[in-house]
């Protein structure tokens, strides 16, 4: 039985679940860790989807309270793996993903174009850097990945919980 429920965990009176799924959530939260804390103590496990964005592309973006995605800080790899550290939290497994390396991009453009009939998006010459950008990082893939986000993955479980 799968059990949904909306609304800041911290105001309601949940039970213990299975799993706790936090996706692209602890980027918008003051307290990172202390959310991600309060969070693993009502599941057994967690999983996490935390965005990357210590690349190329984000040099000198203003994170914080005015972040047109609201994002309040960007993370590292390094950072990511660290917050469940500080959260007393074990790492199961984990995997950072670049978007880019996968097939979602390449899907997306192949929607973009069936309905607009462009796979990018802006003016032409836009699109032509985009898509020069795009197959060059990917037959480069050390300047992809610096140059594009990526996300990390986790599985985790509160240190004292078996």
């Amino acid at each position: 039985e799968t059990e949904f429920h909306a609304g800041s965990f911290t105001n309601l009176d949940l039970p213990e679940f299975d799993c706790v799924i936090l996706s692209d959530i602890l980027e918008h939260v003051e307290d990172d860790v202390r959310f991600l804390s309060d969070a693993a103590n009502l599941g057994q496990y967690i999983m996490v989807n935390l965005p990357l964005e210590n690349n190329w592309l984000n040099w000198g973006r203003k994170y914080g309270i005015n972040d047109e995605s609201g994002h309040l800080r960007k993370y590292s790899l390094k950072q990511g793996l660290h917050l469940f550290q500080s959260a007393e939290m074990e790492i199961i497994e984990y995997q950072q993903i670049w978007v880019h390396e996968t097939t979602v991009l390449h899907e997306s453009r192949k929607l973009r174009h069936r309905h607009f009939g462009i796979e990018y998006s802006g003016g032409y010459t836009t699109r032509l850097v985009k898509k020069k950008v795009m197959q060059f990082a990917s037959v480069f893939s050390p300047l992809g990945r610096r140059l594009f986000a990526s996300n990390l993955f986790a599985l985790a479980k509160r240190r004292n919980k078996k």
